[in-house]
């Protein structure tokens, strides 16, 4: 009996080292980074910069050539200056950084175009477009990527333009072209690649589903704003996750 028992251990044992040498070690991509919120914005620019903070075990080297660090950008439409950014933020955060292995953001959807909804449906962020309503704002590459993925950081800046009455711009730019932007003439559209409104009424909301990202509180028409929100993810690469840094609420430009 025991010399049986001692045969089943050591077949155990055989089968244990297996499995672990075919699967190996799964490797997890981390850095200690974050999108800071700059201090120069105007009534027509946003800002916001990518910092490396710390990168003890140079995992920036594990990434793909040309995949990243990518940004990626969404959006809150809404006739209230102050919305639910720390709900936003964190049902993000939760969704597609959750810890240790992340997920991707899917390509627009027509049936499901929001990024999230919070559960009281009080607010959904959606993801920026271009004129193409472009694939590739889908991973790894979403609405920018860095040259050099060794050394990403760099400052952004969003600035909103009038084009008429009746419709607004927000054009993406980077100081220091340590990014490529994959936003067509760099014009930041809606989701569905259509232009920003700023004459949205409550009642056009209710009849027209093409403004399903407009939230209208108010039955009175007033000023809106477009809230920025950004963060940098890390998709592809000598490692088994994927990783973003927290959502960062860049702040809102009136339309």
């Amino acid at each position: 009996m025991k010399m049986r028992n001692h045969i089943l251990r050591m077949v155990s044992v055989f089968f244990l080292v297996l499995v672990l040498g075919g699967c190996g070690m799964a490797v997890i991509f981390y850095i200690d980074s974050y999108i800071d919120v700059t201090d120069n914005d105007t009534e027509t620019t946003l800002s916001g910069s990518y910092v490396v903070r710390n990168d003890e075990f140079n995992n920036l080297s594990l990434i793909k050539d040309d995949t990243g660090p990518s940004l990626w950008l969404g959006y809150v439409v809404s006739d209230s200056y102050t919305i639910s950014t720390t709900s936003i933020v964190n049902l993000f955060n939760s969704t597609y950084g959750k810890n240790p292995y992340g997920r991707t953001i899917n390509p627009f959807s027509e049936s499901d175009p929001a990024v999230l909804t919070l559960s009281d449906n009080s607010y959904a962020l959606f993801q920026f477009s271009d004129t193409n309503r472009s694939d590739d704002y889908a991973a790894p590459l979403y609405h920018a990527t860095a040259v050099d993925h060794t050394s990403p950081e760099d400052t952004f800046t969003i600035t909103k333009t009038d084009v008429n009455s009746t419709y607004v711009e927000f054009t993406l730019a980077f100081d220091n072209a340590k990014f490529v932007s994959h936003v067509d003439g760099g014009i930041l559209r809606r989701f569905d690649g259509s232009r920003f409104r700023n004459n949205v009424t409550y009642s056009e909301i209710l009849s027209n589903n093409d403004l399903l990202d407009y939230k209208i509180s108010s039955t009175t028409s007033g000023k809106l704003y477009c809230h920025i929100f950004a963060a940098m993810n890390v998709t592809e690469g000598s490692f088994s996750n994927i990783y973003w840094t927290n959502l960062a609420y860049l702040g809102y430009l009136q339309l």
